[in-house]
C-alpha cells in the first residue's frame, strides 16, 4: 500500500525530472539558438505559405434516403467522386455529375457518411438508415446545382441498379396496363347494367342483376385501389435515392487560416526544441566516449 511519504517522494522526483528537463532544453536552446530560430522561422514560413494558398472552403451536408441496394454501394459511388475531386480530374468529375467543368472545379471534396459519422463505403450493414453527404466547395452558389446532380448520379450510376429498375418498371407497367384494361371492361359492364335498370319495368324481377351490379362495383373499386398502388410503386422506382434534407451552406466560408497558424506554431516550437535537444545529447554522448 502506498503511504504519504511514498507519494511525496514520487511527486518530488517527478518535479525534479521535469525541472531538469526544462533546464536542459533552455540550455540547449542557448547553445544552438541559431538552429532553433532557423527551424522555427522555416516552419512558420511554410505554414504562412500553405495558409496563403489554401482554398476558400464552404461546407454543407445533405441527408438522403434510399429504397434499394446496400448503403456501401452508394458510399463507393461517392468515394469515386471524391477521388476525382482530390486528383483534380475535373473533366471526369463534370462528366459523371453532368455539370460544367467550371462547376466541377469548385468542388474540394465529397464524402459519404453514415449516421454515426464513419465512412459510408466501409459500412457493410444492410439497414436502410439515411445517408449523409458532406460536400466542400469553393463557391456556395453551386450547392443547389450539385444537390440535384449528386442525387441523379446516385440514381443512375450503377448499371445493375439501372437494369433491375428497368425490369421492375416493365413488370409494374404491365400490371398497370392489365388493370386499366380490366377497369375499362368493368366500366362497360356497369354502364350496360345501369342502362338495363333504367329501361326495366317497375315491377320486374331484377334482384339477380342488381346483385351482380353491386358485385361489379365492388370489383371495380378493388381494381381502382390496386391501380393507385401500382402507379405509386412506379413513381417510387423513378427516384430510388431521395433528399430528406438539402445542402444549407453558411454565408461565410470555413476559416482554416487560424487553425493552420496554430498548428504551424506548435510544430515549430516542438521541432525546434526537439532538434536542439537531440543535437546536444548527441555531442554530449560523443564527448563521453
Amino acid at each position: 500500500m502506498i503511504d504519504g511519504n511514498d507519494f511525496a517522494n514520487f511527486v518530488s522526483g517527478f518535479v525534479s525530472v521535469l525541472k531538469n528537463g526544462i533546464i536542459y532544453i533552455i540550455y540547449s536552446l542557448k547553445i544552438y539558438y541559431k538552429i532553433a530560430v532557423f527551424l522555427f522561422v522555416l516552419i512558420i514560413g511554410l505554414g504562412l505559405l500553405y495558409s496563403h494558398h489554401s482554398k476558400v472552403c464552404y461546407e454543407a451536408v445533405m441527408v438522403c434516403s434510399f429504397k434499394k441496394m446496400n448503403k456501401k454501394l452508394y458510399g463507393e459511388l461517392l468515394h469515386d467522386l471524391d477521388i476525382l475531386a482530390q486528383n483534380q480530374s475535373y473533366n471526369a468529375l463534370a462528366k459523371h455529375l453532368n455539370v460544367s467543368q467550371q462547376v466541377a472545379q469548385q468542388i474540394i471534396s465529397i464524402e459519404g457518411k453514415n449516421m454515426v459519422g464513419s465512412r459510408l463505403y466501409e459500412d457493410i450493414n444492410t439497414d436502410i438508415q439515411p445517408i449523409y453527404i458532406d460536400l466542400k466547395a469553393q463557391d456556395k452558389s453551386i450547392y443547389p446545382l450539385l444537390q440535384s446532380a449528386i442525387v441523379y448520379y446516385l440514381n443512375t450510376a450503377d448499371p445493375y441498379l439501372i437494369a433491375t429498375t428497368k425490369m421492375d418498371s416493365a413488370d409494374i407497367e404491365a400490371r398497370i396496363n392489365n388493370l386499366e384494361a380490366a377497369i375499362s371492361i368493368a366500366d362497360s359492364i356497369i354502364n350496360t347494367n345501369y342502362a338495363f335498370f333504367k329501361k326495366s319495368k317497375p315491377f320486374s324481377d331484377t334482384s339477380l342483376s342488381a346483385a351482380k351490379f353491386v358485385d361489379m362495383i365492388r370489383y371495380k373499386r378493388q381494381l381502382d385501389m390496386e391501380l393507385v398502388v401500382q402507379k405509386r410503386q412506379a413513381k417510387e422506382l423513378e427516384q430510388n435515392v431521395e433528399i430528406l434534407h438539402g445542402f444549407m451552406p453558411a454565408d461565410r466560408p470555413v476559416n482554416n487560416k487560424k487553425r493552420i497558424w496554430r498548428i504551424a506554431l506548435i510544430v515549430g516550437v516542438i521541432t525546434s526544441c526537439g532538434v536542439v535537444v537531440l543535437r546536444r545529447a548527441f555531442y554530449d554522448g560523443v564527448k563521453q566516449i
